[in-house]
């Protein structure tokens, strides 16, 4: 597929996207814009109702006093290794094969039990304490069992194919956003099984290798009114995950000690000092804004593709929070670790 599509199109266009220069880059699309958080609640509307979680996460009782059900798929969906050690013979939505299995919500040994409360907001749980919320998140180990059962962290929803994702998805700093072409309202009300469009752009110095290397043969290209659906998507999110960690105890599986002894440099030590910047009263977070000069509309390509049972499956909202906190990192504000 990869070959014929490329072969199908003309001499200069192959060219360019063989040197990545045919798709814009997220700069030269959107500028920056700074929003106050002031005392606004802008996380309570992504978050799915448990109607809407139970429907689309099989639910199974942990073993634990409270009985909180946790979000389940079949074993074959678990998965213990990391990103980079799971590969499959199958092409990623750009046509590239043997593509890495990226994770959505961070697979790092101790910068994933900062998603507590976005794991909650995903699976439409209402839990009371931080060991539940962590419960959602890592799933509970059974009595003589020697890996932990359920969890979102595990869950096939949780993990995408990408062609060399540890380089330019997964990275830091992050040099590609993909976000959903979907309204909010689809996207906390997916079933589990819809394909989805998304968009996918470059950012950051190396921007156009990351085209060379990965939308080299991606399928189709955005319209300007999809580009404004994502930027609208993105500025939702951003601005709901900025109000949780501001508002939310999303230090609570962290001691202050532990946090402490981190170098500085550390992604969870930035994090948590980030926390403490975005309570002050003026805090604001940069959103994306589409630059209204200086662009041709007409002229503007970014990359369109589509998201299948064939090619991996993630939980749009799951996606869309990954492209929120690469985007904020991308401004050197990264709203996760």
């Amino acid at each position: 597929l990869r070959k014929t599509f490329m072969i199908s199109l003309s001499v200069e266009e192959r060219d360019q996207r063989s040197l990545g220069y045919f798709f814009n880059t997220l700069e030269s699309v959107w500028s920056v814009r700074n929003v106050l958080l002031l005392e606004n609640d802008w996380f309570a509307p992504i978050v799915r109702s448990i109607e809407q979680g139970t429907r689309l996460y099989e639910t199974k009782a942990a073993v634990s006093d409270e009985n909180i059900p946790l979000p389940m798929s079949p074993s074959s969906d678990w998965s213990s290794a990391t990103n980079t050690d799971q590969t499959t013979t199958a092409f990623d939505m750009f046509n590239n094969p043997i593509s890495q299995r990226a994770h959505l919500i961070s697979d790092s040994k101790e910068c994933h039990k900062a998603y507590g409360f976005i794991s909650q907001a995903a699976t439409g749980k209402r839990v009371p304490n931080a060991v539940d919320r962590l419960n959602i998140l890592i799933g509970v180990k059974r009595p003589g069992a020697t890996r932990r059962t359920g969890g979102l962290k595990h869950h096939r929803f949780n993990k995408m194919y990408l062609a060399s994702e540890g380089d330019y998805f997964d990275s830091h700093p992050p040099k590609m956003v993909i976000v959903p072409l979907l309204s909010l309202e689809c996207i906390l009300d997916w079933n589990g099984t819809d394909e989805y469009d998304i968009m996918a752009i470059t950012c950051g110095e190396y921007a156009e290798h990351c085209s060379e290397q990965v939308l080299r043969a991606a399928p189709s290209t955005c319209s300007e009114q999809e580009i404004e659906m994502a930027r609208v998507l993105l500025e939702a999110f951003v601005k709901a995950i900025a109000c949780s960690v501001r508002n939310d105890p999303v230090r609570e599986s962290f001691t202050d000690d532990q946090v402490a002894r981190l170098p500085p440099m550390n992604s969870l030590k930035r994090w948590s000092l980030l926390k403490t910047h975005l309570e002050g009263k003026m805090a604001t977070i940069g959103v994306p804004q589409q630059r209204t000069s200086g662009v041709d509309w007409d002229d503007v390509r970014v990359a369109k593709a589509k998201v299948s049972r064939a090619n991996s499956l993630p939980d749009p909202y799951l996606l869309v929070m990954k492209a929120a906190i690469s985007y904020s990192a991308h401004n050197g504000e990264k709203l996760m670790p």
